[in-house]
C-alpha cells in the first residue's frame, strides 16, 4: 500500500488557507447568530401568545362589563338596582394597551423572522465561499501531487495494458484453462478474476481512438516463432514478471 505523506503546507499560512480561514470564522460566526436568532424567536413567540391571550382576556371583560351596564341600568329603570359596574373606560383602555403589547410582539417576531430569513441566504452564500476557497488551497499546494498522480495512473495504465495484452497472446496460445465464451475464437480462462480482467481490458481497448500500444506481445510472438526452428530458443520470460 503507498504511503500517503501530508502536506505541510499546514504549518504556513498562505493567502489561501487565510482566506479559508476567514470563510470559515464567518461561517461560524453566522452560526453562532442564527442559534442567538433561534432562541430569540422562540421568546418572542412565547410573548406574541402571551399578548394574545391578554389581549382575549381584556376584550373578555370590555364585553362582560357593557353586558353588566346593561343589566345595571335595566335594573336602575325597575329601581332595584345593585352595585355599578367597574369603569368601561378602564377597561376598553387596558384592551387598548393589551392590543398595543400584541402588536409589539408581533412585530419583533416578524423582525427576527425575517432577519432568520436573509441568515438563511448567508449561510448558503458562505458555504459557496469557503468550498470555493477549499479549492483555492488545493490548487496552490496540490497541483504538483495531482500531476504526479496523473503521470503515475498513466504510467501503470501503459503497464496493465502491456500485461495484459502479453496475457492475451498467452491465453491464445494455450498456457491457461479456457472455458468457450460466445465472441471469442480460443476462449477465456477459466479462473473468474483473470476472465473477468480480461474481458475489461477488451472493452478498453475497443473504446480506445489509438494511441495504445498492442505490440507488448511481440516478444513473445517471435520467441515462439523461433522456437519453432530453434529448440534452444529463449523466451522472454523475464518481461512476463
Amino acid at each position: 500500500m503507498a504511503m500517503v505523506r501530508k502536506s505541510d503546507a499546514s504549518r504556513r499560512v498562505t493567502s489561501q488557507r487565510a482566506d479559508l480561514a476567514a470563510a470559515i470564522a464567518a461561517a461560524q460566526y453566522e452560526v453562532a447568530e442564527q442559534a442567538a436568532l433561534r432562541s430569540a424567536s422562540t421568546a418572542a413567540s412565547t410573548a406574541f401568545q402571551a399578548a394574545n391571550r391578554a389581549v382575549d382576556n381584556a376584550r373578555a371583560a370590555v364585553e362582560e362589563c357593557v353586558s353588566a351596564m346593561g343589566n345595571y341600568m335595566v335594573a336602575t329603570a325597575l329601581g332595584a338596582a345593585g352595585e355599578a359596574p367597574g369603569s368601561l373606560r378602564e377597561l376598553r383602555a387596558k384592551l387598548a394597551e393589551a392590543e398595543g403589547d400584541a402588536a409589539a410582539a408581533r412585530a419583533v417576531l416578524d423582525g427576527i423572522k425575517t432577519r432568520t430569513e436573509s441568515h438563511e441566504d448567508n449561510s448558503a452564500y458562505l458555504r459557496l465561499v469557503i468550498e470555493k476557497a477549499a479549492f483555492a488551497v488545493l490548487r496552490d499546494e496540490a497541483a504538483k501531487a495531482a500531476e504526479n498522480a496523473a503521470a503515475n495512473m498513466l504510467r501503470l495504465q501503459d503497464a496493465l495494458v502491456d500485461q495484459g495484452v502479453v496475457l492475451r497472446w498467452m491465453v491464445k496460445a494455450g498456457l491457461f484453462s479456457v472455458v468457450q465464451e460466445i465472441g471469442t475464437l480460443y476462449g477465456r480462462p477459466k479462473d473468474d478474476r483473470l476472465r473477468h480482467a480480461l474481458r475489461r481490458l477488451d472493452n478498453s481497448l475497443a473504446a480506445e481512438q489509438g494511441g495504445i500500444n498492442l505490440t507488448a506481445d511481440r516478444p513473445w510472438i517471435e520467441a515462439f516463432e523461433a522456437l519453432k526452428v530453434n529448440a534452444g530458443a529463449a523466451l522472454p520470460i523475464h518481461e512476463a514478471r
